[in-house]
């Protein structure tokens, strides 16, 4: 059966059609990251290239994407255009999970054939790629009390940098999570601020998130304008009817 029928609620009645559309389904979730990863990232570089306000415009409204999960799909997507005429590599890359896909961002373009040619990275598990990445880069693996212990943090990280940014907007329905959101959510941009700020190396991604943190200012200096507005009404219909009760 067509997707676009399932999706408009037509279910297929036969075990096999079922089957059938679950497999393509599957089949197409576990490419939307490298396809939606080449598209931005193609779009930055042909399209918007002097342009990264715009560039970050377009994410939002095209795709839904921004801040980490859009600069995260970014980085995938130069990451597999730089290698798209070497079809074994890219055919391995595109064919790897998000997790494993942000981790191998950090090897430049140039190097990463070489990298896959002493790793498997479709054997290794997420932790054992990081590393891998790491020794290959020459890192020194950091003492224990170097950073402070947070138990389960990385997976934490890992596992929201992977959802769906549309869903978790849902999810956030009321007034308790939306405050519990914002509380962590601005103590991880923080974070990632103070970390950015204090490397000064990643100039394109520190563009597109002023870009973007002016959109949302933008954005909420027309609702606290709005929000004014309708404050003073209710003062002003409070007073008038003060007066007439008088």
């Amino acid at each position: 059966m067509d997707l676009m029928k399932i999706l408009s609620g037509q279910i297929p009645a036969s075990l096999e059609e079922k089957t059938a559309a679950a497999t393509n389904l599957v089949y197409l979730s576990r490419r939307i990251v490298p396809v939606t990863s080449l598209l931005i990232a193609a779009a930055r570089r042909d399209n918007f290239a002097n342009d990264p306000s715009g560039w970050s415009v377009w994410c939002r409204e095209a795709m839904e994407l921004e801040g980490s999960d859009r600069d995260h799909r970014r980085a995938i997507g130069d990451l597999l255009l730089d290698v798209r005429d070497q079809t074994a590599v890219y055919n391995t890359l595109f064919g790897l999970p998000f997790d494993k896909l942000l981790v191998l961002t950090r090897i430049p373009g140039d190097q990463i054939a070489a990298f896959l040619s002493h790793y498997d990275v479709r054997a290794l598990k997420r932790d054992e790629v990081r590393a891998a990445v790491a020794e290959w880069l020459g890192e020194t693996p950091k003492e224990k009390d170097a950073t402070p212990d947070l138990p389960g943090f990385a997976a934490a990280l890992e596992a929201i940098s992977g959802m769906d940014t549309s869903a978790i907007c849902v999810r956030v329905s009321d007034e308790k999570a939306a405050t519990a959101a914002l509380s962590a959510g601005l103590g991880l941009l923080g974070a990632s601020l103070a970390f950015h700020k204090r490397e000064k190396k990643d100039l394109e991604l520190l563009q597109g998130l002023r870009a973007s943190l002016l959109d949302e200012v933008k954005e909420l200096e027309g609702i606290i304008s709005e929000c004014c507005i309708q404050h003073s009404k209710r003062e002003n219909d409070c007073c008038i009817q003060q007066s007439e009760n008088v």
